[in-house]
């Protein structure tokens, strides 16, 4: 699997990006730290290079673990070209359990849409997150 890039970050900084055995780890970092009870909105575009059209794996996932409790996350996914069999979303997991399965009870499966641009996608917000936990959007391509 190559890694992957971000691009557009908006409302911090890419800090350390490093490839693991599961994909790329990218930090992004903010200028002043966040504060308890802070609101505070960021988005990035991550991709995988251009030379990897056709992914070779089966599935992915995009999330984060929050560290200080969170009260709000929202993820909005976009699907270049084919989109996967099977979406859904995680909350409240391990860095280990991560991203859960569709069938385990313990996910929710999405729906996707066309969006106008011509991309396929959900959006799904998540509560009250804390403790190192997790949660996200993850996709399986094959069934």
């Amino acid at each position: 699997m190559l890694p992957t890039t971000l691009h557009d970050v908006e409302g911090g900084t890419l800090g350390l990006s490093k490839r693991t055995p599961g994909g790329t780890l990218h930090r992004i970092d903010f200028d002043p730290p966040l504060r308890r009870g802070q609101h505070h909105t960021f988005s990035f575009r991550e991709c995988v290079p251009d030379t990897d059209p056709e992914p070779d794996f089966d599935e992915d996932f995009s999330g984060q673990s929050f560290e200080s409790p969170a009260l709000r996350y929202r993820v909005e996914v976009h699907f270049l070209g084919n989109q996967p069999k099977v979406v859904w979303g995680y909350d409240k997991l391990s860095r280990i359990e991560r991203p859960g399965e569709p069938e385990d009870g313990l996910a929710v499966e999405l729906q996707v849409s066309k969006r106008p641009d011509g991309t396929s996608g959900c959006t799904v917000e998540f509560a009250d997150l804390y403790g190192g936990l997790c949660a996200g959007v993850a996709w399986r391509w094959n069934l």
